[in-house]
């Protein structure tokens, strides 16, 4: 019984978790719209083994723009997990931070 209340409470914040905190501005086209679900650890810690190797190994990143976008990636992971932390979720000032990012920011600068 104990399996069945602790898998129910683990489905339960699995959904919560799944919906968009942000709503999706209609203003920007889909297909420069970034993805919320894009900002999670997975790509966090690509972003960060980028970054690493780069330093680690004192090499050229190969473009201009991939090191930004790292460092985004970044960013908009713990913006997000900031959010999801906070005590006013989804309306805290942290959410409304996030949302302002993702609304800025292109998947692809």
């Amino acid at each position: 019984m104990k399996y069945i209340i602790l898998l129910f409470f683990i489905s339960i914040f699995t959904l919560a978790n799944a919906k968009n905190i942000c709503p999706i501005s209609t203003d920007i086209p889909e297909y420069i719209r970034s993805a919320e679900s894009f900002y999670n650890k997975e790509n966090a810690e690509s972003a960060i083994e980028f970054l690493s190797t780069i330093v680690k190994h004192n090499i050229s990143s190969g473009g201009w723009v991939e090191v930004p976008n790292a460092l985004k990636t970044i960013d908009g992971f713990i913006q997000k997990k900031q959010c999801l932390n906070s005590n006013g979720y989804p309306d805290s000032q942290d959410c409304f931070s996030f949302c302002k990012f993702l609304e800025l920011s292109y998947p692809h600068d």
